[in-house]
């Protein structure tokens, strides 16, 4: 720059007023790199509000520079000097990380390999014996387990006593009593979820959406203070100088050192939105193996069929023998499925045009120009649009979620029937069926009610079964039958089981 009312004389002798380089990784923020400009129009080097573009045009016919210090008079700006300039199109390049490329290659390969082994050793087990003509499978599906109880009764969860209480140190319990029919229960989806995963997600939820809502107001705050335009359609998902974060944690390197910590902090939000996915999850997949579960249920409906194989259901598995079918999904249906993967890779795309790495390479001035790698840098950066409309699907998810867990019903059976789905205890309680069906498992089959010696002697209207039976009878309204129930524990029940240190089979199916 020239200026007009200063002379080397009156500047020691020098003709270097001042001296500055913006953007080099030890010199601060690339957000304040274009400061300089309106250093004389605001407080002195304090950078309060945004240098933009609209702000210096205010100023240019009378363009001031402050002096070396505060008291210094202001310089004012004839005109400048510029150099040959240089093509920055003619730069652009591909930028990657060998070291993040060589472990992200290796850790793909690995988990390309647990795939494998799993799938190998699946294969190897799931195989049927010819002696004893037993199947060794994983139970990865519900009709996993229900095929599994109805190959191998277990005789304890079919005992009629009171005392087969089964229970554990955990608060609830399962035993097989008699217990009349419900009227009429309906039952919310969101009971099929315990209380506590309920809590558990929703604050997890609300964390992953309360975090980004609070930086998202921090920075629209710091832009109005800075006075910067909220033109937040028009920046969309661009680098924007106005939205550039110095380095992470404080630390502004350079190189493979400088890149790695902005490239792990990008990429946490990436990593917190397949935890959330998780739980996420975790609660659809118990309401829908719960729905699952439900559908079994032998009912009048269905008995308006002359044809009662039309009601029964065949076991959905994850290695099909006889007249079962195959399971294409682990729990979700495509109904659900497809949509849900549809939104969250929408919302990871989304996450990565909210916050991402910004990195440059600094070249010297002129047209041919060298480099100057002491001074690449790299940064975080980060889209306001972006960030609101991450936020808007994450809101969106969570809602739906709710919707569909307070809009849709069980019926037809007890207020705590669909919560038994996961619970392996429950499941074998009403896989006890009848001697001469011995390969229920094998093909389509309902849960119902059937009669026998047993049920005579107590003079019960009958057990809840699964079975492949023709005349197995709807559970009718008022009926008194054997059935599983939840049992919770007062504190007497826990202290004695506590004293008798008695382990009891009760599981889970996850």
């Amino acid at each position: 720059m020239v200026t007009s009312n200063l002379t080397a004389t009156e500047n020691n002798g020098s003709s270097l007023i001042s001296a500055y380089v913006g953007g080099g990784y030890d010199s601060g923020s690339w957000g304040t790199s274009a400061s300089w400009i309106c250093d004389a129009y605001g407080k002195w080097r304090a950078w309060a509000r945004w240098c933009s573009l609209d702000w210096a045009s205010t100023f240019a016919d009378h363009w001031l520079q402050p002096g070396l210090t505060e008291n210094d008079p202001k310089v004012l700006v004839d005109h400048c000097l510029v150099g040959d300039q240089g093509n920055n199109n003619e730069r652009c390049g591909i930028h990657y990380s060998s070291y993040i490329l060589v472990i992200v290659c290796v850790c793909t390969i690995s988990e390309a390999m647990v795939v494998f082994l799993i799938w190998r050793n699946q294969r190897k087990i799931a195989t049927v014996d010819k002696q004893t003509k037993m199947r060794q499978t994983t139970m990865v599906t519900i009709g996993d387990a229900i095929a599994n109880f109805l190959q191998e009764p277990d005789s304890g969860a079919g005992s009629i006593s009171d005392k087969s209480f089964k229970a554990s140190a955990r608060p609830c319990g399962i035993k097989t009593t008699v217990k009349a029919w419900p009227s009429d229960c309906h039952s919310f989806w969101f009971a099929a979820v315990r209380v506590q995963v309920w809590v558990v997600s929703l604050a997890l939820f609300a964390i992953g959406l309360i975090i980004p809502s609070v930086l998202l107001g921090v920075s629209v705050q710091t832009q109005k203070s800075q006075r910067i335009p909220l033109d937040i359609w028009g920046q969309g998902f661009k680098v924007q100088d106005s939205t550039i974060m110095g380095g992470v944690f404080g630390y502004e390197g350079h190189g493979t050192f400088g890149i790695i910590p902005s490239v792990l902090f990008a990429n946490s939000w990436q990593l917190m939105v397949s935890f959330l996915y998780i739980f996420y999850n975790n609660v659809l997949t118990r309401q829908l193996v719960a729905d699952e579960w439900m559908r079994f249920i032998e009912t009048n409906a269905g008995r308006r069929d002359r044809d009662q194989a039309k009601h029964k259901k065949p076991l959905r598995v994850s290695s099909p023998i006889g007249l079962q079918r195959s399971s294409y999904t682990l729990s979700l249906p495509l109904t659900y499925s497809i949509p849900l993967i549809s939104l969250f890779i929408l919302l990871h795309w989304l996450v990565s045009q909210s916050i991402f790495v910004v990195q440059t390479i600094v070249f010297g001035p002129g047209a041919n120009a060298y480099r100057i790698p002491a001074y690449d840098a790299s940064r975080i950066g980060y889209s306001v649009l972006g960030i609101i409309f991450s936020i808007s699907v994450g809101v969106s998810l969570v809602l739906a979620l709710l919707i569909n867990s307070f809009t849709r019903k069980y019926v037809n059976a007890p207020c705590e029937f669909p919560s038994m789905a996961i619970n392996s205890a429950a499941i074998s309680a009403v896989c006890q069926r009848p001697e001469d069906d011995e390969d229920a498992h094998l093909f389509p089959v309902s849960l119902g009610v059937i009669t026998d010696s047993n049920t005579e002697a107590m003079k019960v209207d009958g057990r809840l079964t699964f079975s492949t039976f023709i005349d197995i009878q709807p559970p009718q309204s008022g009926g008194q039958y054997l059935q599983p129930v939840i049992v919770h524990q007062d504190s007497a029940t826990k202290r004695s089981f506590s004293r008798t240190r008695k382990t009891v089979g009760y599981a889970r199916l996850t």
